[in-house]
């Protein structure tokens, strides 16, 4: 607002860059998060108030999922689907030196996770896939949400197939890009086998779980966590399906969780240890 007001009032184009240079500038930096009982950083870049809020929150927002990547084995295999700014990839390689797949389609936030991977000189352990997931293999449709306005975000929330959010409601401010859908099982074949699986993708994830059958089946996997509307329609098919292979439920770790409650409806991570 500030920013359009000062551009106004100097018509002349050179003016106008430089003061959009300056803007420009103030937006676009890094932020450095310090590990917690560690001499270690993570840098993150800001391109915006979304990406440095994530950032500014990075380490306590989800404190249980911070709290579960502790406890894996150091160097083991993590697959990151749901990515995003590469938090949680960039965490687990910094502090336990994992071999990181890291799964993010959606174009809006590939940059921002491509940039941070480098930022953190930590692209040797992390393999960005700029992939869905799905129960099959083919090319589709991956919706982007633009928000609650018509403003382009710095981050955003994606959905394959079709414009159905988190909750079940259908998108009525998205835009859609092509992305090639891939299942577990592929990336478990080809880059696996990995120990511990985090999941977050705000839909589709029963698809994702009948893509995943061998993997969730093999002596490898240690753990899984999965972020899940408890009023998804798919809820108790997607925690008995990961319970019927052998899972069982962390509830310490589970009950420790970020929860985000709207509409009546908590959304939640569940962590499920192989028994």
């Amino acid at each position: 607002m500030i920013k359009n007001k000062i551009l106004n009032k100097f018509t002349p184009l050179k003016i106008k860059a430089k003061f959009q240079s300056f803007f420009d500038f103030a937006h676009h930096f890094n932020l450095k998060v310090k590990i917690p009982n560690s001499d270690k950083y993570i840098l993150f870049r800001s391109n915006g108030s979304q990406s440095r809020s994530r950032a500014k929150t990075s380490l306590i927002k989800e404190a249980n999922t911070i709290e579960w990547i502790d406890g894996f084995n150091n160097a083991s295999n993590f697959l990151d689907v749901g990515a995003h700014m590469g938090i949680f990839s960039i965490y687990a390689a910094v502090k336990k030196n994992c071999k990181v797949t890291a799964i993010e389609p959606c174009l809006a936030n590939l940059s921002t996770l491509n940039y941070n991977v480098i930022l953190n000189n930590v692209f040797e352990n992390i393999f960005i896939c700029p992939n869905a997931i799905s129960n099959v293999t083919q090319i589709d449709k991956f919706y982007v949400s633009l928000g609650n306005d018509k403003n382009f975000r710095d981050l955003a929330a994606g959905f394959p197939k079709k414009p159905i959010a988190t909750r079940g409601e259908k998108m009525t401010n998205a835009y859609s890009h092509a992305a090639n859908l891939i299942t577990i099982d592929e990336l478990n074949n080809k880059f696996g086998p990995y120990e511990n699986i985090k999941i977050d993708i705000d839909g589709n994830e029963k698809d994702l779980i009948l893509g995943a059958e061998k993997t969730l089946e093999s002596s490898s996997l240690k753990s899984i966590l999965i972020e899940l509307n408890e009023k998804d329609e798919n809820f108790s098919f997607i925690v008995d399906h990961i319970k019927n292979k052998k899972f069982k439920l962390n509830e310490y770790l589970t009950n420790k969780s970020f929860i985000s409650t709207k509409r009546s409806s908590k959304i939640y991570n569940l962590i499920f240890d192989k028994n």
